[in-house]
């Protein structure tokens, strides 16, 4: 009938108008137009480097990547309080550089995490992500793989899934076959749930003890050694903090807590271990959702850079500048450097290490440069696949 013609072209006319809508909305978020229509740029194949490595020493090495944390955090006047000070007094009193800018990319855990260990940026491949189905950037070397190949035992820990961010995926890609996560314990755990933190899984008290036990049964041994754990008691919305601590009843809890908890498993490795330099590194910077407390302080923040420190290095504190101008990429070779690597021209991936006196990328041209090279088209990206 002509009524019922008539009703099938309004609701044609509303599903093309909301369908406009959701895409424009899409875009707007995600940059799909731009991305898609970006112009070619040969930035990455120019600077990717990866160079001849010796070792003159091979000191063990426990790397740490906490969730989230920020130098910033210890600023009183905007956090009511203190939130970090033992972190503080650790990079205090051991070697912490300061000049980090968060680069295109790097700002969430899974591209921080491919940042600072290959060096190089997540760049999305829409439309391919089939082919890091399988793995992970299988062609883009990493300092997981440079370790392994030296004869180093690497052990991954974390709470959370290994599905989350990817994260069993890239480090089984990247020359770590034991990687401890969820499922893993898992199995192996009586009564798991007594152990579980947030949603994402188990808190990060207990692996911190896992850690631990395992840093113990490593340092018997022969071989050097490589201990990676990630934390997620601080992953928004609100974090984990266990019942009997409650000072904030907000996101300022978790990182109290995370600062403490770290700094005692720290303490206890430093006690009788010369051997072994501690890196902790902030993977990126509170992703600040508007809905959530904890952005209301953080949007105060003067300067926002994720918090580091080098714990009993190669390198003495007295001869390092510590004052550069540096993106999350620069961590892979300086990570490198500081057990004992030595690295053609001081570069990785992309990174230059911060002990060395050479220029890094931001140093030479600058971020705002790096970024908008960063949403070009990289076709030279596409032989990390």
């Amino acid at each position: 009938t002509r009524l019922s013609f008539f009703s099938n072209i309004f609701y044609i006319i509303i599903c093309i108008i909301l369908c406009g809508v959701i895409l424009n909305f899409i875009d707007k978020k995600y940059s799909v137009i731009a991305y898609l229509d970006r112009p070619s740029a040969n930035f990455i194949e120019e600077n990717y480097k990866i160079p001849t490595i010796n070792f003159n020493k091979k000191k063990n090495l426990v790397l740490i990547f906490l969730e989230s944390i920020e130098k910033g955090y210890a600023d009183s006047s905007v956090f009511d309080g203190n939130l970090i000070p033992e972190l503080e007094r650790l990079a205090q009193n051991n070697i912490s550089f300061a000049g980090c800018e968060q680069t295109y990319a790097s700002g969430w855990t899974q591209s921080a995490h491919i940042n600072m260990l290959l060096g190089i940026p997540l760049l999305y491949i829409i439309g391919n992500e089939e082919l890091v189905q399988n793995s992970f950037f299988k062609n883009a070397y990493s300092i997981t793989d440079e370790l392994k190949k030296q004869g180093y035992s690497i052990c991954s820990m974390f709470g959370a899934s290994g599905k989350f961010a990817d994260m069993k995926k890239i480090f089984s890609s990247h020359g770590v076959s034991d990687v401890r996560e969820k499922d893993y314990y898992d199995n192996i755990i009586t009564d798991p749930k007594d152990f579980y933190g947030t949603g994402w899984g188990y808190k990060d008290s207990f692996i911190y003890e896992k850690m631990y036990e395992e840093y113990v049964r490593l340092r018997k041994q022969k071989n050097p050694f490589c201990l990676i754990m990630r934390t997620v008691d601080t992953h928004f919305p609100d974090g984990y903090v266990d019942r009997y601590y409650k000072k904030y009843g907000d996101m300022r809890d978790s990182v109290i807590m995370a600062s403490k908890m770290c700094s005692e498993f720290v303490d206890k490795i430093q006690y009788f271990d010369d051997d072994t330099a501690i890196i902790i590194i902030g993977d990126h910077l509170w992703m600040d959702p508007p809905s959530e407390v904890f952005t209301k302080f953080t949007k105060k923040l003067h300067r926002r850079e994720i918090y580091n420190v080098f714990i009993n290095t190669v390198f003495s504190s007295n001869e390092i500048k510590t004052l550069r101008k540096f993106a999350p990429f620069d961590m892979a070779p300086t990570i490198l450097e500081s057990i004992g690597a030595k690295l053609e021209g001081s570069r990785f991936g992309l990174g230059t290490s911060l002990f060395s006196k050479e220029k890094t990328l931001i140093e030479k041209y600058g971020i705002n440069h790096i970024n908008n090279e960063f949403k070009k088209e990289q076709r030279f990206y596409f032989s990390f696949l």
